[in-house]
């Protein structure tokens, strides 16, 4: 750590006759790392955004409360805010060295009494156990995050999981998004990168 140290030291050999003590003082000053700077401020919010880190580089963070280290979640870019109450930990961790951790509390409650389970009702499923014929196969939907798609409206990202008769789990790789006030369903296409989103009409089954 940063600071002023007094280093002594001897030399005892294997007859345990002892050199003089050689005396050496040190000046250390670590250069401290920039905090990360976090785009969106504590609060409440009715809308929801994305929690960006300005330069993410080496960042990690944590959701649980406890502080983050280089084993949390990296940063890898913008991060749909969850509904309801959250807080975020921010840390910048290189060769060794740490920022000080910075803390984010949310709270996102949007005016809408339509809901992400109620989005989960939209897409393939035939029945209460999701099945589509006697073997038991069947397409289940896990809710992702909430956001705004290219200025459009607020929708809840839906992921679609197939279910052999198995019981093997996989993901199809197709995601919906549900119009969280007016509860239509599209199909959602991203680009390469995953950040662009295109929304094509789909009709529920």
């Amino acid at each position: 750590e940063s600071g002023d140290y007094c280093i002594k030291a001897v030399y005892i050999n294997e007859n345990e006759i002892s050199s003089k003590v050689v005396t050496k003082n040190y000046h250390i000053e670590i250069e401290q790392l920039s905090t990360p700077d976090v785009t969106a401020v504590s609060g409440d919010y009715e809308f929801p955004i994305n929690i960006e880190v300005t330069d993410g580089e080496d960042v990690y963070y944590t959701t649980d409360g406890t502080d983050p280290t280089q084993n949390s979640t990296v940063y890898d870019g913008p991060i749909p805010m969850p509904l309801g109450k959250s807080v975020f930990r921010f840390i910048r961790i290189a060769e060794g060295r740490k920022s000080e951790i910075v803390e984010r509390s949310y709270n996102l409650v949007m005016n809408t009494e339509f809901t992400p389970e109620d989005a989960l009702q939209s897409g393939k499923i035939q029945d209460e156990s999701g099945s589509f014929d006697e073997s038991g196969a069947a397409y289940l939907y896990q809710y992702q995050y909430v956001t705004n798609i290219n200025k459009i409206d607020d929708f809840y990202v839906i992921a679609e999981i197939y279910r052999g008769a198995d019981g093997t789990v996989t993901r199809t790789g197709n995601l919906f998004a549900v119009n969280a006030y007016t509860r239509e369903l599209w199909k959602l296409q991203t680009d390469e990168s995953g950040r662009r989103y295109t929304l094509v009409t789909v009709s529920a089954i």
